[in-house]
This record gives structure tokens, sequence and C-alpha cells, in this order.
């Protein structure tokens, strides 16, 4: 069969550290009179017991109140701090701190807000240590930087984990994301290896709640072998995700294109296919090329009517967003309307591949001749 495949955009990273904790935490309920509000008068200045003030207010998911407090708490201690060298805080706390400011936003911009000051917070302890600075600080300046998209957070991963080997899971999923975002994609299957490892490790007597699922760290695997073409272990990895995911979804929806396109590169057609209609159904923004490369298994598998209507529902959609169309598409689809006997179809396709690509190849061009040929007999 003479086609033409389409270059299908590939999903970026997408798949946010932050987008990850958000979904794994339950929607904020409106608050009754009576309950815990998420709004606080005023911070509470009271550093007899601040780790079991921290606590108490992680576990009841309070999460403004220990942002609230948290840097009174470190300015308390500066002195300390500087003098020691040390930071008179477990690394427990030390997380529930970092945590709060990744999980306290509201929407993207509170969020945004609430990150940088985390970053802020950290740099100054870090600024308080000199070149002291344990291995979870290192963690926490780099899950920070990451969350806000800065280029380098990986280095303070490098950092992290050669000053403290025992940190959790939850970093090494954070490095691995930095990695992927870098394109450095052995490196962040590395640091998933890693992070699997312990989770599993971490599932085993713990109480914390601080534990990536283990099908997230799976759909991350997953996207890091795509992009290094691994196809079947990109496979065996999202669908891991899917099935040990109690939802029976991956987080990201471009990840099902991803999956996909894996199954079309291994020409397994018909999965291929099945996981295309499944990934349109996710997918809330509409792309032109994902109907495009939709229809190739449909194309491979002569199912030339799913086909027609993947490649019109692409031109819909390219005409409403703007979306690039490539000679390439109009002459797949005029192939299409060949198979179903559609010669008026068959020209006005090829005639609008012939005006982005001329000459046209000389088997397509053929097509368009017998096209014409064929209208101008029907007259």
């Amino acid at each position: 069969m003479h086609k033409f495949h389409n270059v299908v955009i590939l999903s970026t990273v997408g798949f946010g550290l932050l987008d990850t904790i958000k979904a794994m935490e339950p929607a904020n309920m409106p608050t009754r009179e009576g309950e815990i509000s998420h709004v606080i008068a005023a911070p509470s200045t009271d550093f007899s017991a601040p780790e079991k003030a921290i606590d108490d207010w992680y576990h009841q998911k309070r999460f403004q109140e220990i942002i609230a407090y948290a840097p009174q708490l470190i300015e308390h201690l500066a002195p300390q701090i500087s003098i020691t060298k040390q930071i008179p805080l477990s690394k427990d706390t030390i997380f529930m701190i970092g945590d709060a400011y990744m999980q306290a936003g509201e929407n993207a911009v509170d969020r945004k807000e609430k990150m940088e000051q985390g970053l802020g917070l950290f740099q100054r302890i870090f600024q308080l240590l000199g070149h002291n600075v344990p291995g979870i600080i290192h963690a926490w300046v780099g899950v920070l930087e990451e969350g806000l998209g800065q280029p380098m957070p990986f280095m303070q991963f490098i950092q992290a984990f050669a000053k403290d080997q025992s940190l959790e899971s939850y970093y090494h999923t954070a490095a691995a994301k930095s990695y992927l975002r870098i394109g450095k994609y052995d490196t962040a299957l590395e640091e998933y290896n890693i992070a699997l490892h312990k989770l599993t490790q971490e599932q085993h007597g713990s109480q914390n709640n601080r534990q990536y699922d283990t099908w997230l760290l799976y759909e991350g695997r997953g996207l890091a072998y795509f992009k290094l073409n691994r196809w079947k272990e990109a496979i065996t990895n999202y669908l891991a995700a899917i099935n040990s995911n109690s939802n029976h979804k991956l987080l990201t929806p471009l990840n099902y294109i991803n999956l996909a396109n894996a199954y079309f590169n291994e020409r397994n057609y018909q999965d291929s296919l099945t996981w295309f209609l499944n990934a349109l159904t996710e997918i809330k923004e509409q792309k032109a090329i994902y109907y495009f490369a939709a229809a190739e298994p449909a194309m491979d598998l002569n199912q030339w009517e799913l086909a027609a209507h993947f490649f019109e529902q692409g031109f819909d959609v390219a005409a409403k967003n703007g979306d690039p169309v490539t000679w390439q598409n109009y002459s797949n689809a005029g192939y299409v309307y060949m198979q179903l006997g559609n010669w008026e179809e068959v020209a006005k396709y090829l005639n609008k591949a012939k005006a982005l690509q001329s000459p046209l190849p000389p088997h397509v061009q053929q097509r368009l001749d017998t096209a014409n040929a064929y209208l101008r007999a029907k007259g």
C-alpha cells in the first residue's frame, strides 16, 4: 500500500509532579460551619512543639497553616542553624513542610505562587546551613524547581542522592521527571527504576501518605521508553499503569496516543486502533494530527469508512483550530476514498495535495489522473 505516515506529535512530559500529587488527593470540599477552614486568621507563633504541630496540620490537610508557620519557625531556629550548621527538624517534618507548598494552591496561579514561596524558604535554609546542606534540602530545592519548570533541577538531585542514598521514592520520581523534561531519557529510566524499587520497600510498614501510587511510576517509565523508541517496553509499562490504577486510566491523556502509536510501530494495528479510539475520547484538547494518526491503523486493517471518518474529523478540527495539514494527509485521504469508490472525493483531496506538493509523486499523480478520467467519462 502506498500511503504516507504521519509524524505524530508525541506527548511532552506533561506528567508533572504537581499534577501527580493533585491526582492522588481528594478535591477540597467546601467547609461547613464548625469544620476546619483552609483560611486561617493568623499563623501560630508557638514553637514549643513544632514537629507535632506540623504533623497534626499535615494529616488534617491544613496546608495553609504549615505555610504560614514554617517561615516563622525557620527564622526562630535561624541562630541555632547558623551556629550548628544543622537543621533541628526530622526528615518527616521537612517533607511535610515541602509537600504543603506543593499541595496548597487552589489554582494554577496560586500553585505557582506557593511553590515560589516554598523555594524561597528552602533557599533560606540552604543559606543558613552554608556548606553543610543535607541531601533532603537539596532534594526539596530540586522538587520545587521542577514544579516551577526551572531549567536545571536535576543538579540539586545529583547533590541530594550523593549525600543521602536513603531518600525516598518521592524524590527519585521528581528527579526522573526533571530528566524527562530535558531529554535525558536513559537517566530518567534509572531514576524511575530506583523509585519503583524504593516504593515497594516503603509500602511495607510505612504509614506516611507520601508515596506515589505504583501506577504513576509505570506511566512515567512508559513515557521514557516511548521517547527512546522502545515500543514493547513502553506498551508493557503503560498497560501496567492502567491495570494497577483503580480507575484503570492513565493520568496524562496524551499517553494514550503514545500507547496507540507504540502498538502501531509494533505493527499491531488492531490494538493500535483500539487505543486511538480510546485516546480520542480521553483527550479534551483536540488536534488534527491525532485523527490523522488514528486513520493509519484503520487503513492497515482495511477499515476504509472508519479511516475516512478520521480524516474528515481531522480536516474539520484543522479548519477550526488552524492546525497544519500536510499534502500527505490529503494524499492518504484520497487513497481511502479510492478504496471506497468515491472518485469525487479522490479528486478533491488529491488536488489539495497537489496544491501543496507539485509535482506529486508518480503513483499519486496516477491516482489523480484516474479520478479525473473517471469523472470526465461520467460526464
